[in-house]
């Protein structure tokens, strides 16, 4: 199997990647900044410039101070750094924003766009990359030894799911003339149930050839859909 999860935007102003994934990042923003500034994790703990005054002229000595080895880059970025803190301190509303630190690199989420370009004022040549999430679309490509009898599938999530959900899903399919569910699925679609609520398992797939029926399947079933895929004979098997 092939994945291709980050592909280059086409004609979307502002964003420079498409991420296919099944869920929106922190299950509620739609778009991601990547940047990188050298010495950003020693922002830790700090609050304001003296914060950061205070690692740095500990030399290495106390348990919060910048390694000396590391104290000329974060000097060399002072401005920079201390521009991104103060940004980070005007945007505290986690309902809107979220940033997260691993070493020299920056993620920051949100769904306004906007905002996130604001972090351009940081500084200049931070590699500022924008990313848009598309939760609806493919993720990848599944190979096969032989042509496969369709031309996409989607998997379903694993969760509890209602009876009437159960009912719902097996009356669209019976009633579709171009949805082919796997076979543990058409087994867990008309099994007898004792309880309101079944478990569904993200083993269970629905095959297609028409790429509205996955538009149908998100429409109507959202919180059923998971991953998708596009199915093709391998390329290198004849």
């Amino acid at each position: 199997m092939k994945m291709a999860l980050l592909r280059l935007a086409e004609n979307i102003p502002g964003i420079d990647y498409i991420e296919y994934r099944d869920k929106l990042y922190w299950n509620r923003f739609s778009y991601k900044l990547k940047f990188s500034i050298e010495g950003v994790r020693y922002l830790w703990g700090c609050s304001n410039p003296a914060d950061l005054d205070r690692k740095i002229s500990a030399h290495g000595l106390a348990w919060y101070s910048i390694p000396k080895q590391k104290v000329k880059a974060v000097k060399n970025n002072y401005h920079t750094l201390v521009n991104f803190m103060n940004w980070r301190n005007q945007h505290t509303d986690r309902k809107k924003v979220i940033w997260r630190v691993e070493g020299n690199n920056v993620s920051i989420f949100s769904n306004d766009l906007q905002l996130l370009k604001s972090v351009e004022t940081v500084g200049k040549n931070l590699g500022y990359t924008y990313i848009q999430i598309d939760n609806h679309g493919l993720i990848g490509v599944k190979y096969f030894a032989k042509e496969p009898k369709h031309k996409f599938r989607v998997y379903l999530t694993s969760k509890l799911v209602t009876k009437d959900t159960v009912n719902s899903l097996r009356e669209v399919i019976n009633r579709s003339t171009t949805m082919f569910p796997s076979n543990a699925l058409s087994r867990w679609l008309i099994a007898e149930r004792r309880w309101n609520s079944s478990y569904c398992s993200a083993a269970y797939c629905i095959d297609f050839d028409d790429e509205s029926t996955l538009s149908y399947l998100v429409l109507m079933f959202d919180e059923l859909v998971g991953h998708k895929f596009k199915l093709e004979k391998h390329p290198k098997i004849t």
